[in-house]
C-alpha cells in the first residue's frame, strides 16, 4: 500500500474522468484537484498532450504539491504485438521516441546532459501498481514506454 501523497497527471480530460469521478476533492488549487481516492492522498493535474505540456504540468504539481511520487497515465499506442486493447503497462523503464540529436554528435535517442536512452523507474512504485492492477483483475504487465510528440 503506498503512503504519501501521489501526484496523478493525464494528457486528456477523457483519460482524468474516472479519477475525477472517484475522487472525494478537498480543495482545487491553481488547476490541481487535491483530495482522496479511497484510503489514499491524491493530487490530479491536468496538462494537454505533449511532453512539454507535461513537464510544465508535473513541475507545478511538484512544487505546489510536493508528491511523494508522480504517475503520468494515460492511452497509449503500442508496438508489441502481443498487447491488446485494454492491456495495462507498467513502465519499467521511459525513453522518447523522437529525439534525435544526432546532429551534435549524439547517438540517437541519447538525452544530452544525463548521457541515457532509457530512464528507470522506480522498481517498488512499478511493482505496487502492477500488484494493484492485477488485483483489479488488469491484464497488467511491465514494459519501456516510449513517449514522444508524435501519435504512432
Amino acid at each position: 500500500m503506498l503512503t504519501g501523497l501521489t501526484g496523478i497527471i493525464c494528457a486528456m480530460e477523457s483519460e482524468l474522468r474516472l479519477y475525477r469521478q472517484a475522487l472525494h476533492l478537498l480543495r482545487e488549487e491553481r488547476g490541481l484537484l487535491f483530495g482522496t481516492i479511497g484510503s489514499s492522498q491524491v493530487v490530479l493535474g491536468l496538462c494537454s498532450p505533449g511532453k512539454v505540456n507535461a513537464a510544465i504540468c508535473a513541475q507545478s504539481l511538484l512544487l505546489l504539491a510536493q508528491p511523494d511520487r508522480v504517475i503520468n497515465t494515460g492511452v497509449a499506442g503500442a508496438l508489441a504485438p502481443d498487447l491488446h486493447t485494454l492491456d495495462t503497462v507498467i513502465a519499467s523503464s521511459v525513453c522518447q521516441h523522437d529525439i534525435d540529436a544526432t546532429a551534435l554528435g549524439d547517438a540517437p535517442g541519447l538525452i544530452s546532459g544525463i548521457n541515457q536512452v532509457f530512464l528507470p523507474c522506480d522498481p517498488s512504485l512499478q511493482a505496487s501498481l502492477l500488484a494493484s492492477a492485477r488485483s483489479l483483475g488488469f491484464p497488467a504487465r511491465p514494459g519501456i514506454v516510449a513517449s514522444g510528440d508524435q501519435f504512432l
